[in-house]
């Protein structure tokens, strides 16, 4: 009860006084330590404050870099599922050659490039085993069907 006691008899001209008094102090504390910084550090008060600019703008690279590292992420992951696609397809692809090679007892000439390039496009994306087998199978053991092809010219395809 005493503090609030002398709270009420304190005179409010010597509170006044009493509180410029210590912002003078701060106020001259600051020109001494921007006169200490200048003079003995040889360093300009303004210098901390371009060390703060260069903390933020730090702080934003961090913020920056981790958004962009999100991104990259979010993109592989895209990409990963992309090439499990193509990996898929042109597996499936291979599939069905198989059979029609198989069926046809043979790989038609004109096809020969394009299953290898197939092929080596799948195997490129860590393709499996049981493909690696089907291709061997059309390549060492299928015989290659001769294909050909007849070229028509204007005048031949309406009879003239």
């Amino acid at each position: 009860m005493e503090p609030i006691e002398q709270l009420f008899t304190l005179n409010l001209p010597q509170l006044i006084l009493g509180l410029l008094v210590a912002l003078s102090g701060l106020a001259g504390t600051a020109a001494i330590l921007s006169a200490f910084f200048e003079k003995v550090l040889k360093k300009p008060f303004g210098f901390w404050k371009s060390i703060r600019k260069d903390h933020i703008l730090l702080e934003e690279t961090v913020y920056s870099l981790k958004s962009l590292t999100e991104k990259q992420e979010q993109i592989q992951g895209e990409l990963l599922a992309l090439t499990r696609a193509n990996k898929e397809v042109l597996g499936n692809i291979i599939d069905e050659r198989y059979q029609k090679y198989i069926s046809l007892g043979g790989i038609p000439a004109n096809d020969v490039d394009d299953f290898e390039d197939i092929f080596n496009a799948y195997k490129a994306l860590a393709g499996n085993h049981k493909r690696d087998a089907k291709y061997s199978y059309v390549k060492h053991h299928l015989k290659v069907i001769p294909v050909e092809t007849k070229l028509v010219f204007d005048g031949e395809r309406s009879g003239e």
